[in-house]
């Protein structure tokens, strides 16, 4: 079957199943190829608009796939970003360091699901447009519980790269799988890739009584995790946590001879043993050491008691990047970890708890103990954080600056009486494809006293935009960045409203303008009107999408070239009204232009434009800007011009 976008049915909490209940067990010798069922986790969870995205419809036949030649309706998985422009935006989220040379950085997966558990022999994935972004294959051995990594390749750029992607495993692989994770890197690509169909090809595999192996493993991880909790909160009750005066120095004084931490002439070496690690001073060794990736760190406690002590020391785990250990992190590798990182400053935990590994309490009380002085926190795509997860994080975080939450298609926090005790120092937050609540968000805005620079509320959930943008011009003036993509409504009100905040720099507001205003309520001159103030007031803007905008016209691009000379990053397609006349115009007034994408009408086509009304998602018809046949989309990038 083909591999679907439709993630709005996928529950994380629900029953899963593997195999059957047949008594034989192992490969059948029957030879089957199989397409993806469905997603049943990614870093893009939530609905996917089909009047954006072209996906799949619904009252299609499935058991019929498309050809491998079908650019469109073979399209399953297209993310949003691509190459470099993302991080070098002001709202870019700094990567915590992996402090592994040979990791390759992941920013996008997702997890299928086939109908049958089989023995891969063969495994192909149709890249339909910009090749060379699948950089890592997993699969799933449902009888052991774990992850396989099977093939890996540093992300490339090369369009001339075939777009099929054939993996052959020949005999490489013993075990059964229902489950292939797919990973991906676009940081060389020049434009958005699109994941087509994906065919496994290989020998069926009974697991014999799956059910009941499965149901068994999981219970016995589950009471051993409540046993090691239980001993991790009498241990804590216990001991009083380390102070943040504590920094390693008081375990080298108590030592019977603390000289020897100290460095001598080398001269005075000579003849003796030379130095090793253990011989520089404390402080030394835990600065080395905080170089060292946590993985490697757990090895070297192994080696003597030492060691052991020396990086067990909470101040070498300032910064801890557990996304590249997705497939190890589990209950019992937080409360191991709780004993060290006491200290933690910058943490991202994103894409961990596959099937239940991490349950919600053990991470509540890994947050109480080791994250009270955290100020960067990521926590994209991890199936178990619930509301509860949220409100620790809300009170426990009180010195948090920068919060990440991705991809869980609802809604947190749907109480109005929640208290936000780390909105003091709040600086960025985004919650794409997150929705929530208002209230909460009020209370963001109201108590940051007008420390917010960074709002991302992308991910098409509908929100008074007008009223967040009233609340923003009141409270959080000196903010830098804006992102609504696909999220609505947003009105003149609202941009008349950012108005009072002159030091915006970056703003995204695709598919999120409020049609029924622009097509019924106000006329075309009004709104260039609006926009001229809004350029006319954020004269600094370096980053500006408008995809899908109706009713902006070339005199408004005359504006936005008047007013906005720092521009780097245009997005202005799905727009009618332009012609290629725009683009010297662009280049010649923007010094420091990297990119713009934008759509004109081609004069070789002549299809009238669809004028439509559809309706979306069940509510009532809007005219969206859908572009004729006659227009084509133009990307392009550029280096910047020297001054």
């Amino acid at each position: 079957m083909l591999l679907r976008t439709n993630l709005a049915n996928y529950n994380s909490n629900g029953s899963w199943t593997v195999g059957s209940n047949s008594k034989s067990c192992g490969p059948t010798g029957e030879q089957v190829v199989q397409f993806a069922k469905s997603i049943v986790c990614s870093s893009l969870k939530g609905k996917y608009d089909k009047k954006i995205f072209y996906d799949l419809d619904e009252s299609e036949d499935v058991q019929n796939p498309p050809t491998w030649t079908d650019p469109i309706i073979s399209t399953c998985f297209s993310p949003r970003k691509f190459g470099t422009l993302w991080d070098r935006a002001p709202s870019a989220f700094e990567e915590i360091s992996s402090k592994d040379e040979n990791f390759i950085p992941v920013q996008d997966f997702f997890v299928i699901e086939l109908d049958n558990c089989v023995i891969p022999r063969q495994i192909t994935i149709d890249q339909v447009v910009s090749p060379g972004a699948v950089t890592k294959i997993w699969l799933y051995n449902i009888a052991e519980l774990c992850w396989h990594l099977i093939w890996s390749k540093r992300p490339t750029g090369d369009i001339k790269k075939s777009r099929l992607l054939c993996v052959n495993l020949k005999d490489q692989i013993a075990f059964g799988t229902k489950f292939l994770r797919v990973e991906m890197n676009q940081s060389k690509l020049k434009n958005h890739t699109q994941i087509g169909m994906i065919e496994v090809y290989g020998e069926k595999f009974v697991l014999g009584c799956s059910l009941k192996a499965v149901s068994m493993k999981l219970d016995h991880r589950k009471q051993s995790t409540l046993k090691a909790l239980r001993k991790e909160y009498e241990r804590f009750n216990k001991k009083t946590v380390p102070t943040e005066d504590y920094d390693g120095l008081d375990a080298a004084l108590k030592l019977t001879n603390p000289e020897r931490f100290v460095f001598h002439d080398l001269q005075e070496q000579q003849g003796n043993t030379t130095l090793n690690l253990l011989d520089f001073p404390y402080e030394l060794q835990t600065k080395i050491f905080s170089y060292v990736d946590v993985k490697t760190l757990f090895v070297l406690s192994c080696v003597s008691k030492r060691m052991y002590n020396l990086v067990t020391d909470p101040i070498i785990y300032r910064e801890i990047n557990l996304k590249m250990y997705w497939h190890m992190v589990n209950d019992e590798f937080l409360l191991k970890l709780s004993r060290r990182a006491t200290k933690i400053r910058k943490l991202d935990i994103s894409w961990c708890g596959w099937h239940n590994s991490v349950s919600p309490s053990v991470f509540m009380y890994f947050v109480r103990r080791c994250c009270q002085k955290v100020t960067h926190l990521q926590i994209n795509s991890c199936v178990f954080f619930t509301i509860e997860c949220f409100h620790v994080v809300a009170n426990v975080c009180e010195e948090l600056r920068e919060l990440s939450l991705h991809g869980y298609g609802k809604t947190f926090s749907k109480e109005k009486n929640i208290s936000f005790s780390a909105v003091k120092h709040l600086q960025k937050i985004d919650f794409y494809r997150t929705q929530i609540h208002e209230s909460v968000l009020d209370r963001i805005f109201n108590g940051s006293g007008n420390s917010l620079r960074h709002l991302g509320l992308a991910g098409g959930f509908v929100y008074n935009l007008d009223r967040i943008c009233r609340q923003i011009g009141k409270y959080n003036q000196d903010i830098v960045s804006i992102d609504f993509y696909q999220s609505r409504y947003l009105s003149h009100i609202g941009l008349i409203a950012l108005s009072h905040c002159h030091k915006l720099q970056e703003v995204d507001f695709g598919w999120s303008i409020d049609y029924m205003n622009y097509d019924k309520c106000l006329p075309t001159a009004y709104f260039r009107e609006v926009w001229d103030t809004f350029f006319r007031s954020n004269c600094n803007l370096r980053k500006i999408f408008l995809a899908g905008t109706p009713k902006f016209d070339e005199d408004i691009v005359e504006s936005m070239m008047k007013h906005c000379p720092s521009l780097e990053q245009i997005d202005l397609k799905n727009i009618q009204g332009f012609s290629s006349d725009l683009f010297p115009k662009l280049r010649a007034n923007f010094t420091y232009l990297q990119y713009f994408s934008i759509s004109i009408c081609d004069p070789t086509l002549s299809t009238p434009p669809d004028n439509t009304e559809t309706p979306i998602n069940g509510h009532h018809p809007q005219r969206y800007n859908n572009l004729p046949s006659n227009y084509i989309t133009v990307a392009r990038h550029f280096k910047p011009k020297t001054l």
